[in-house]
């Protein structure tokens, strides 16, 4: 959503060559609840090494799509829900505020002699430091 407001973004998904999978927690930014997460890989080939198979259990065979076997639906049901209700434009909303809330963070830090801001972020995580030994923080 960042890339959709005009911030130059590196590209980091699928368009750079040789990024075969993207995780998301979605439970983060996407508003879902604790433990939400989706991994996407680049194509249906990619995909099918993450199934999970065991023949030898006594119940029959076993498969899984991950090592964690079976999980509750209600996460499932709550992040669609999660997703569909807030939808394209509710997330570029929330986007929006975001980053001009962390434009506005960098800006104060700046304006505070013995702190800068490390490096050049262009999302909302950034660290910042003090330029001046004798300000301790």
């Amino acid at each position: 959503w960042i890339e959709k407001l005009g911030y130059p973004v590196p590209k980091f998904d699928f368009r750079v060559n040789g990024v075969t999978s993207i995780t998301a927690d979605c439970h983060k930014y996407g508003y879902a609840p604790k433990g939400a997460s989706c991994v996407l890989y680049r194509n249906e080939q990619l995909r099918r090494y993450m199934y999970y198979a065991y023949v030898e259990w006594p119940g029959g065979l076993y498969v899984s799509p991950s090592m964690a076997g079976s999980r509750p639906g209600a996460n499932i049901a709550m992040t669609w829900a999660s997703l569909v209700s807030i939808g394209q434009d509710g997330y570029v909303e929330i986007t929006k505020k975001m980053m001009d809330t962390t434009d506005a963070m960098k800006a104060g830090i700046k304006a505070i002699d013995g702190l800068d801001v490390v490096g050049e972020p262009v999302m909302s995580g950034f660290a910042f430091q003090s330029t001046d030994p004798s300000l301790n923080i």
